[in-house]
């Protein structure tokens, strides 16, 4: 998967992190006793690869505001200094 914005890249990669991680310890700590406990393995990788399609989501997500962002012209728009800049007030109403 392709990201343009660099946050949504490290999140993403994050996500397949945890789904790699929450794999290999299920399989780590169920496999401690004589037999392979299923159930502690199960557990382990269904958490593990919810948990990760969470940040790959929260990623996605990130990616499609940036891309509309950019679509709208904002130049930086993770920069928050532009948001503290003051901004003229449109007054819609004819004073006259």
């Amino acid at each position: 998967m392709y990201h343009q914005n660099r946050i949504a890249k490290v999140i993403f990669n994050m996500g397949i992190i945890v789904i790699i991680a929450g794999a290999v310890i299920g399989y780590i700590l169920g496999s401690q006793s004589y037999e392979t406990e299923w159930i502690i393995v199960l557990q382990w990788w269904m958490t593990g690869f919810l948990s990760g399609l969470l940040f790959i989501g929260f990623s996605e997500l990130i990616e499609i505001q940036y891309k509309t962002a950019m679509k709208l012209g904002v130049k930086h728009p993770i920069r928050f200094e532009n948001a503290l800049e003051e901004q003229p007030i449109k007054n819609d109403i004819d004073t006259n």
